[in-house]
């Protein structure tokens, strides 16, 4: 079974788990709202932009590992079969 990740499941500034941040900024004073607002929302797309890279790299790794055992094993076979003689 290949193992997916799901990028939600790791955020912590968008979605249901971001209630405590985005609680935290809306108690402040106006002046400081305004900035952080705009800096969560920014801080929401790289997270997002994070995970997604994260998720292809594992993938990538996955794959990558998968070739390398497929290759040995292809290799030991080929190996073993050149050593065998025929009479």
């Amino acid at each position: 079974m290949k193992k997916q990740h799901v990028v939600q499941d790791l955020r912590r500034y968008s979605g249901p788990a971001s209630a405590p941040f985005w609680n935290r900024i809306n108690e402040l004073p106006r002046r400081d709202k305004d900035v952080l607002v705009s800096c969560g929302i920014l801080l929401q797309n790289m997270e997002e932009d994070v995970l997604k890279w994260l998720d292809s790299a594992e993938a990538d790794a996955r794959a990558a590992r998968a070739d390398a055992r497929r290759n040995a094993t292809s290799s030991a076979r080929s190996a073993g079969k050149a050593t065998v003689k025929k009479r």
